[in-house]
C-alpha cells in the first residue's frame, strides 16, 4: 500500500492515520459513513485526543505523554528543515509529527534556562531561542551558542524575538527593553529612548518595514530610528499588550489585557466582531481566517466577521492559549499553558453531525435523487441535505432505525424505516400495507419504474402499479436473505444475499440466474455492487474481499493483493475509465484503488495493488463505515 503522502516522514496507524494514509482526494464523492462512534487512536501506547472542533477542523491533542517535554507551549516555529520547534517550561523541543527530540540544561550546556519563552528564524536560517534567565540561543548547522548580558544583551530574561526582512534579529526583553543585534553586536533601546515601557512583550513588523513594539505599558512604533508611544489615551483597551499581528490588509491588530484593538491613524478602534478580555496571542492564517488565543476564554475564530468560540467544553484541553502558527500545509498550531500542543488540521471530509442540524448522529443510508437532494436515513429519521441545509422529516411513528431509500421513475422517494415500506409525500410518510413480507431491509427502483424490496428471510418483492409480487428460492433465487439490489446498465437486476450468492434478474425472461461458492465467490454476505464501463462487475462482500465478475468468471483482489479490507459496504467510481478509481467503504475507513490495476490484478498481470486509505486524521469523525 502506499505511504501516506503528508508533511511529515513518520505518520502511521499509530498516529490516528488508517494505515497508509494519504490526503490528496481526488473527487468529491458521495459515500455512505457511520458515525455512531467516536474512536481514539493511539500514539506511542498512549491516547491522542481527536476530535471535531470549530467546525470543520480536526483536532489532535500532544501532551508529555507523547514525549513533549511540558504541558506549557509558550512559542512554536516551522524552522527551514522542516522540523515544528516548540518553546516550552522544560527546554525546547523539535518535533517530526510523530516523535519529540528535547534540548534542555542536561544535553545542551548552551541552553542555561529551561523556560523558551520565545523563536524565531532570521534570513540565514539560523534558529534562535530566548529564555528566562538564560540569555539567547543560537542553533545553527547543529550547533549551539549562547549570547548573554556578557556578550552586550541588555537583559537574559528574552521574551520575544522577531528576525525582520532586513536580516535583523530584535530581542524583547523583561526590563531590559528592546536589543537589536546586528553584525554580532547588540544595541539596547529602553524607556529613555523613547519606549512605554522597558517590558517588552511582542513584536511585529509591518509591509513598511515599520517595527511595532508591545510593552507592559503601552505600544510603540520605531521607524526612521524613532520611537512614538501609544497608550489607553490612544483607545488602547489595556495598557499591557500581549499579541501584535500585521493582517493581510495591512491593519495593525493589538491584543491586550483589556482586549482587542485594531490600530489605525494613530488611535486604537474596537468592532463588534472584536472580543473583549485577555488577548495572548493572534495569527491570520492563509485563508485570511483570524485566530485568537485568549488568557482564561479559549482560542477564537473570527471567519467571515463572525467569531466562533472554543473551549473546554468542546474538548480543548487549556483555556489559556499562548502561542499560535500555522505550518505550510495548513494546519494549524496552538501551545497552551498546561494543556500541551493542539493541532487543528481542516480536514478533507466536511462532516455533518447533530450540531449541523442531523436528527441523530447514526447515518446507515445516503441516497442522491434525480434533483441532486442527498438524502439521509438516520436512526432519528429521514433528512434532506440541500444546498448545506437540512430539513429532518418527522416520522408517523416514533425514532425509526434506519433504512433503505429509493426513487422511483416518478421522482417518489421511498423509505423503509423501522422495516416498514413508506413513501414521502409532500412532506409527510404514507406507510404501505399488504405487502407481501416484512420488514424491508433493502429498496431499488429502477429505469423501467418498479420498486424492488429485498428482505431478511422471505426474498425478493417487485412493486408495480400497486401489486405485489414476491420471488425466493423456488422461483431460482439464489438465497431468501437479500442483502444488496443493484441495476446494471441494461436494466438487469443484480441480488446480493446471505449465503447463497448472488442473482440476476432479466427483464425479458423474467427469471433468474444465480451464481455460488461453487462458481467463485466466497461463502460470505454480499454487500455492494458496482459495474464499470466495460461491463464488468465488482462485488463487495463481508469478509472476502472484491470479486470481479467478467465474461462468466470471477476473480478474487483481497488483502493478500493489497486491498485494504474485505469488506466493503459500499463501492463507487471517479471516472470509469482505466484512469480512474474504484472508492470503497470499510469498518476501518474509506479507501480507493485504481481501476487499472484491480483488472490486471484479477487477470493475474499484476501480483498485488495499491490502496489509498482516509479515516479520522482526514477529517472523519469516525473512521467506522457502514
Amino acid at each position: 500500500m502506499a505511504r501516506a503522502q503528508s508533511r511529515f516522514d513518520h505518520w502511521t496507524a499509530d498516529n490516528g492515520l488508517p494505515q497508509n494514509a494519504v490526503r490528496d482526494m481526488a473527487q468529491r464523492i458521495i459515500l455512505l459513513l457511520g458515525l455512531s462512534c467516536l474512536l481514539p487512536d493511539g500514539v506511542a501506547g498512549q491516547t491522542l485526543s481527536t476530535h471535531k472542533a470549530l467546525g470543520r477542523y480536526q483536532q489532535l491533542v500532544w501532551q508529555d505523554q507523547h514525549g513533549l517535554p511540558q504541558n506549557g507551549v509558550l512559542a512554536i516555529l516551522r524552522a527551514r528543515d522542516g522540523y515544528l520547534w516548540l518553546g516550552t517550561i522544560e527546554g525546547a523541543a523539535r518535533f517530526d509529527g510523530v516523535r519529540f527530540v528535547v534540548f534542555d540544561n542536561n544535553n545542551t550546556p548552551e541552553i542555561k534556562n529551561n523556560q523558551i519563552l520565545s523563536l524565531a528564524e532570521d534570513r540565514a536560517g539560523s534558529l534562535w531561542l530566548g529564555s528566562v534567565g538564560g540569555g539567547l540561543t543560537r542553533h545553527t548547522d547543529g550547533r549551539f551558542r549562547l549570547y548573554t548580558t556578557r556578550d552586550g544583551l541588555s537583559s537574559d530574561i528574552v521574551r520575544c524575538l522577531l528576525a525582520d526582512r532586513a536580516g535583523n534579529l530584535w530581542i524583547g526583553t523583561r526590563g531590559g527593553g528592546l536589543n537589536l543585534f546586528r553584525d554580532e553586536r547588540f544595541t539596547a533601546y529602553t524607556s529613555k529612548d523613547g519606549l512605554p515601557g522597558d517590558q517588552i512583550t511582542t513584536l511585529a513588523e509591518d509591509a513598511h518595514g515599520v517595527l511595532w513594539i508591545g510593552t507592559t505599558k503601552g505600544l510603540a512604533r520605531f521607524e526612521q530610528g524613532r520611537f512614538t508611544a501609544y497608550t489607553t489615551r490612544e483607545g488602547l483597551p489595556g495598557d499591557r499588550v500581549n499579541a501584535l499581528c500585521v493582517d493581510s490588509a495591512s491593519n495593525l491588530l493589538v491584543g491586550t489585557g483589556g482586549g482587542l484593538c485594531r490600530f489605525e491613524q494613530g488611535r486604537c478602534v474596537v468592532d463588534g466582531t472584536l472580543i473583549h478580555g485577555s488577548v495572548t496571542a493572534l495569527y491570520e492564517d492563509r485563508q485570511r481566517n483570524l485566530w485568537i488565543g485568549t488568557g482564561g476564554n479559549g482560542l477564537f475564530l473570527r471567519k467571515d466577521g463572525r467569531l466562533a468560540q472554543y473551549t473546554v467544553r468542546d474538548g480543548l484541553p487549556s483555556e489559556t492559549v499562548l502561542a499560535l502558527y500555522q505550518d505550510p500545509d495548513g494546519d494549524l498550531w496552538a501551545g497552551t499553558v498546561d494543556g500541551g500542543l493542539v493541532q487543528l488540521r481542516e480536514g478533507r471530509f466536511s462532516v455533518y453531525t447533530m450540531e449541523d442540524g442531523l436528527p441523530h448522529n447514526f447515518v446507515a443510508a445516503v441516497f442522491e435523487d434525480s434533483q441532486q437532494n442527498l438524502w439521509l436515513g438516520t436512526n432519528g429519521g429521514l433528512s434532506r441535505l440541500k444546498d448545506g441545509s437540512i430539513t429532518t422529516y418527522p416520522f408517523p411513528q416514533g425514532r425509526p432505525e434506519s433504512g433503505s431509500i429509493a426513487e422511483d421513475r416518478a421522482g417518489n422517494l421511498w423509505f423503509s424505516g423501522n422495516g416498514q415500506l413508506h413513501q414521502l409525500r409532500n412532506g409527510q410518510f404514507v406507510r404501505w400495507t399488504g405487502l407481501p413480507h416484512e420488514p424491508v431491509r433493502e429498496l431499488l427502483g429502477d429505469r423501467a419504474g418498479n420498486l424492488w424490496l429485498g428482505t431478511p428471510g422471505h426474498g425478493l418483492t417487485l412493486f408495480r402499479e400497486g401489486r405485489f409480487r414476491s420471488f425466493d428460492t423456488r422461483a431460482g433465487l439464489a438465497d431468501d436473505e437479500v442483502t444488496a439490489l443493484y441495476e446494471g446498465r441494461s436494466g438487469t437486476i443484480w441480488i446480493g444475499t446471505l449465503n447463497g450468492g448472488i442473482s440476476r434478474f432479466e427483464a425479458a425472461t423474467q427469471r433468474f440466474t444465480s451464481w455460488t461458492v461453487k462458481d467463485g465467490l466466497p461463502g460470505d454476505q454480499v454487500l455492494a455492487f458496482h459495474e464499470d464501463r466495460a461491463g464488468s462487475l465488482w462485488i463487495g462482500t463481508s469478509g472476502g474481499g472484491l470479486r470481479r465478475f467478467k465474461d462468466g468468471r470471477f476473480a478474487a483482489v483481497t488483502v493478500k493483493h493489497g486491498l485494504y479490507d474485505n469488506r466493503t459496504f459500499q463501492i463507487l467510481s471517479d471516472t470509469e475509465d482505466d484512469s480512474g478509481a474504484l472508492w470503497m467503504s470499510s469498518n476501518r475507513g474509506i479507501f480507493r484503488v485504481s481501476l487499472r490495476e484491480l483488472n490486471e490484478c484479477a487477470e493475474g498481470r499484476r501480483a498485488s495493488v495499491t490502496s489509498f486509505a482516509y479515516g479520522v486524521a482526514d477529517g472523519m469523525l469516525s473512521r467506522e463505515c457502514n
